[in-house]
């Protein structure tokens, strides 16, 4: 059975699109929300051949078809078939990550961490040369010019500071 005749022979047996109210896929399942269960003949989509299995919670299905065939089969249901496709299944990670984040609540500890990182993090190249000039001895035969930074002078005159 192709990809094709086994998207039209599922979406027949979940009792056409027009009782499908959302459709996507996993690594390995189509996932289908049915409007009315009555119209789903669960025992013929077991009885398909290209299914592996089927899972049943309240008015959601998952059909098992494998990896590789699963993203083939619930692509040919949603573009050609007109299954409507579950919401945010078209965004990408960075969008998802960044809706994520932003539901998170933040700690003041967290905020205040995080401010202070951002102020000393660019920093850091000029203190570390600070340091060595304080700490290398004046006759040290193996610090030569490659081992000291280069010039990490940095202008902080906006808050006060001036780093040599």
């Amino acid at each position: 059975m192709t990809n094709l005749e086994l998207a039209k022979r599922l979406v027949e047996l979940l009792g056409g699109k027009n009782n499908v109210e959302k459709a996507t896929h996993c690594m390995t399942r189509l996932r289908v929300t049915c409007k009315d269960t009555t119209r789903v003949d669960d025992k013929a989509i077991k009885a398909t051949e290209g299914v592996l299995g089927l899972v049943i919670d309240g008015s959601s299905y998952q059909i098992v078809l494998g990896p590789g065939k699963v993203k083939k089969v619930t692509d040919i249901c949603t573009d050609e078939l007109g299954l409507p496709k579950a919401a945010g299944n078209d965004s990408n990670w960075e969008e998802n990550k960044a809706k994520i984040k932003g539901q998170q609540k933040q700690s003041k500890l967290k905020q205040f961490l995080k401010l202070i990182s951002e102020i000393f993090v660019p920093i850091i190249p000029a203190i570390i040369q600070w340091l060595w000039e304080f700490i290398k001895p004046a006759d040290c035969r193996w610090c030569s010019d490659w081992f000291i930074l280069p010039d990490a002078s940095i202008d902080l005159e906006f808050i006060g500071w001036r780093i040599p």
